[in-house]
């Protein structure tokens, strides 16, 4: 998914999780300095296949019967075409895409079984506020598809680096302080002489 917005009508257009308001830029250009992937919400590992329980089957039924019920609705009472002056508006407030740099890229396991990558904006830090828990599978096409395991990768306009081990911090030893002492002590001594 590019991250771009459309106004359309059909119901296939996934757009979860990508319309953004727009902030003053050095706001955002700090953001994404500081983006720590350790705080963005990680559901099972999406890389492995995933066994499904009761739990996702009725939320996945759920989903189902909610779809199938907006979708009888809008048959019975379908809604009233939009005058040209409305959609203006519309896409004045929607149409502005957010660039690459703004929306996290994720790897979705799907209730049925497809592994796939969808973005959302960077401040959706739960699969939740990112998907709405489901989405649409582009492989068998099942609509909704829960989501039952889920991790942020990265920006996805931003070079991703591989992931390096955290080197554990070295405990210093004795012989390590008292020589960081002394030389301490000797440039305490220096700016002394100096005065």
């Amino acid at each position: 998914m590019t991250g771009s917005f459309k106004l359309c009508n059909d119901a296939q257009t996934p757009i979860h999780g990508l319309i953004t308001f727009c902030r003053p830029w050095h706001i955002r250009e700090k953001a994404m300095m500081a983006i720590d992937l350790a705080r963005y919400e990680r559901l099972g590992e999406p890389s492995e296949p995933v066994n499904l329980t009761p739990r996702d089957h009725q939320a996945q039924r759920e989903r189902e019967a909610l779809k199938d019920a907006v979708d009888r609705l809008f048959e019975e009472n379908p809604p009233p075409e939009l005058t040209s002056e409305q959609i203006e508006k519309l896409r004045a407030i929607l149409g502005h895409p957010a660039p690459e740099r703004e929306l996290m890229c994720w790897k979705l396991r799907l209730y049925c079984g497809h592994l796939i990558e969808q973005a959302a904006h960077y401040t959706h830090t739960t699969v939740h506020s990112a998907f709405t828990g489901s989405a649409r599978c582009p492989e068998c096409g099942l609509d909704p598809a829960t989501i039952v395991a889920a991790e942020a990768v990265g920006l996805v306009g931003v070079p991703q680096q591989p992931p390096t081990a955290r080197k554990r911090a070295i405990r210093p030893t004795r012989e390590d302080l008292e020589r960081k002492v002394r030389a301490l002590e000797a440039e305490v001594a220096r700016l002394r002489r100096r005065q």
